[in-house]
């Protein structure tokens, strides 16, 4: 019968610690990489951004990294020494776990961390919490049989993920051509944005956020396509709502919101009449002599190559009003511009229907991957030991 054991039984579990700030550096190779969480891992194995020679904790090489801040669980290999701080510990395999086992052990328990995390200011937990992880703890020669079914298995699992991500991203690679190719498609005059359309700031002071109320809508909340109120994350009161939608600042069904924040850089079409207002970063783009869903794909596409090029800012590079306006957009003639939007709603349509089926069968495949590794760990599955 398979034992089990918290994991400080069978492995050292390493806290990390923070240096002082003035022995932390760039990584150029001179001294030891240093790992402050989890946003230098990699897929398999670390990337460090930091090197640290006085790092108070150490991970070694084979060692199991785990984050143990948001998002707790995530794990990586160490594939050479660390310096780790405290957003990770280290998890060392004592001579009864075999370190191949250790790794899918610990990928078959890390999500019962979220449990223990949860009710946070942020999502974090303790070494103890991780030490105390109930691990099965098998003999050597079945945890070797077991590990090597998991490679050969999950191996067969991501190569189909894998497909299946690739198939999402020359989905998306045949939609851009063929929106390029049918906004372009037609002979016109080419006007600067302004000659056509009105674009309006959102008012910049900042009110007070609450839990519910009149959406704010900021560049994170925007998709391309149709604006989706209920990705909103910030409210307002009314008093607040009628200030911010002030000056002609109130969205009309038919406008667009577009986001500044070139890095995003969406156009949202307002396909609906529900109130809502403009956070930070954003500005409505209206026409009443216009087809605005023909510029929502067009800014989508062709309008943010031209803004590329022209963004400012340090930490959040952004684009202003004013070039905004001189962004040069295809002027077809209205019939042209209402055949060409409805031509690219239904290929955007056809396109998500598929995007989704695909999303769909990757996220079952994950479901699969970790019930397998769970089973196969727990000694659920018939695994023969090697000879």
């Amino acid at each position: 019968m398979t034992s089990i054991a918290p994991l400080k039984r069978a492995a050292f579990v390493v806290a990390g610690q923070s240096p002082a700030s003035v022995d932390v550096s760039d990584f150029d190779g001179s001294e030891l990489p240093f790992l402050q969480g989890n946003a230098e891992f990699g897929e398999n194995h670390p990337q460090p951004r930091l090197q640290c020679a006085a790092a108070p904790k150490r991970a070694e090489t084979g060692d199991v990294l785990l984050s143990v801040r948001a998002p707790v669980g995530a794990l990586n290999i160490a594939d050479r020494p660390y310096g780790i701080g405290r957003g990770l510990c280290a998890i060392r395999p004592k001579p009864v776990l075999d370190s191949s086992f250790a790794w899918w052990a610990i990928v078959a328990t890390a999500p019962g961390l979220s449990a223990v995390a949860t009710g946070s200011t942020y999502d974090a937990v303790t070494a103890d919490d991780v030490g105390a992880l109930s691990i099965p703890v098998p003999s050597v020669s079945v945890q070797r049989a077991i590990a090597d079914y998991l490679d050969r298995e999950t191996a067969r699992i991501d190569m189909l993920i894998a497909a299946k991500q690739r198939m999402l991203e020359l989905l998306e690679e045949r939609l851009a051509i063929y929106t390029r190719q049918l906004l372009m498609s037609v002979h016109h005059v080419a006007l600067p944005l302004k000659r056509t359309w009105r674009l309006v700031d959102c008012k910049h002071h900042t009110p007070q956020y609450h839990d519910e109320g009149y959406p704010v809508i900021s560049p994170g909340d925007t998709t391309p396509g149709r604006l989706d109120l209920s990705r909103a994350h910030r409210f307002v009161d009314e008093d607040d709502w009628r200030d911010l939608t002030a000056d002609g600042r109130r969205p009309r069904k038919g406008d667009i919101v577009y986001s500044r924040n070139a890095s995003i850089g969406i156009a949202a079409y307002v396909d609906t009449d529900a109130p809502f207002c403009m956070g930070q970063d954003v500005c409505l783009i209206t026409s009443d002599r216009a087809n605005q869903l023909f510029l929502a794909y067009f800014l989508n596409s062709l309008g943010l190559d031209q803004l590329e090029e022209q963004k400012i800012g340090s930490t959040f590079s952004r684009v202003n009003v004013a070039q905004i306006r001189e962004v040069i957009v295809p002027a077809p003639g209205p019939e042209d511009q209402q055949r060409i939007a409805a031509q690219l709603d239904e290929a955007s349509l056809s396109h998500q229907k598929v995007v989704d089926c695909l999303r769909r069968q990757i996220l079952l495949l994950q479901e699969r991957r970790q019930a397998l590794i769970t089973v196969a760990v727990t000694d659920q599955l018939d695994i023969p030991e090697a000879a």
